[in-house]
């Protein structure tokens, strides 16, 4: 992230001002777990600038497995936080929290200002799961893991659509998401 305010308007400038913020958007990315997805992020981030709102981007389940760069490098959106899990570390308890400057200064020692809670420890900073994330990201950029991801997903997508169909049983059993992050859905008679 950079700490540029691509979309801020007045209202992020006064609430970045003030260290007040009215509310926050949390945006899931592919929609399945919240309600707002970044297919609606895009106009949400001017919204949230002119009134004083944080977007957060929770690619917890996304981060590192759309893109190694995360969904807000494939839809553009530029959060004002961004959250991670475990999957920074390949499965080790890991997560972080990035953002604008301005925010993450909130929860800092840098400034002698009343601080706010930003980051639980239950997943901070342990030694090994921290060498694990660096090894997870020299890895996923040399041998382009992500995208290896995506060619498996469409394989198994593929396969699995055909032997459902086979068994006419499409009406009670589909795959929703990306390639890379298939979810099953089972479905009873009444739907």
């Amino acid at each position: 992230m950079t700490a540029g305010n691509k979309g801020a308007g007045e209202g992020y400038a006064a609430a970045h001002d003030s260290g007040t913020w009215s509310a926050s958007v949390t945006v899931d990315p592919d929609g399945i777990l919240l309600s707002v997805s970044c297919a609606s992020a895009g106009s949400a981030r001017p919204l949230c600038g002119r009134n004083g709102t944080l977007l957060i981007l929770d690619e917890i389940i996304t981060g590192f497995r759309w893109h190694e760069r995360g969904a807000q490098f494939i839809y553009r959106i530029e959060p004002d936080l961004c959250i991670f899990g475990k999957g920074l570390a390949n499965g080790l308890p890991l997560s972080a929290l990035g953002g604008h400057r301005e925010v993450m200064r909130l929860g800092g020692y840098v400034d002698d200002v009343d601080r706010v809670f930003m980051l639980s420890q239950t997943s901070g900073a342990q030694p090994w799961a921290l060498a694990a994330m660096l090894a997870v990201i020299d890895v996923y950029q040399r041998e382009g893991i992500a995208q290896q991801l995506h060619q498996i997903g469409a394989g198994l997508l593929r396969s699995i659509e055909k032997v459902v169909g086979d068994a006419g049983l499409n009406s009670h059993f589909q795959l929703r998401g990306r390639d890379c992050n298939l979810v099953y859905v089972a479905r009873d008679e009444e739907g």
